[in-house]
């Protein structure tokens, strides 16, 4: 009986969550649309990681990412990031290969990790 009873719950209380979530899960589509009429315009978008909020934005739209460290500023490791349009990993792969077999930054190890 117990068994069945807790069946019950989580269904009830997943029917609860999708019922309250539905004006996040609207936003999310309309900013994913709207990234992606941007995206459009361009096959590949170069970025610094950390300069923008690009993260939060490809985690809720899907767009995908490659990001590839390129050197260190006071010690720290920096890294650039690709971002490609919805289904399309092969053209930012392509340019993040490019861009690795061009550099010597995924040789290079902070100063704490060296031998």
């Amino acid at each position: 009986m117990l068994h069945k009873n807790l069946i019950f719950n989580v269904k009830r209380v997943r029917k609860l969550l999708v019922f309250q979530n539905m004006p996040y899960f609207r936003l999310r589509t309309k900013m994913s649309e709207e990234v992606n009429q941007l995206m459009q315009k361009y096959d590949v978008v170069v970025t610094s990681t950390f300069d923008v909020n690009q993260l939060q934005i490809t985690n809720l739209t899907g767009h995908s990412v490659v990001v590839r460290p390129n050197g260190f500023v006071d010690g720290r490791p920096m890294s650039i990031t690709f971002l490609g349009n919805l289904f399309d990993e092969a053209t930012i792969l392509g340019l993040a290969k490019a861009y690795q077999d061009a550099t010597d930054f995924d040789e290079k190890h902070p100063e704490l990790f060296k031998n």
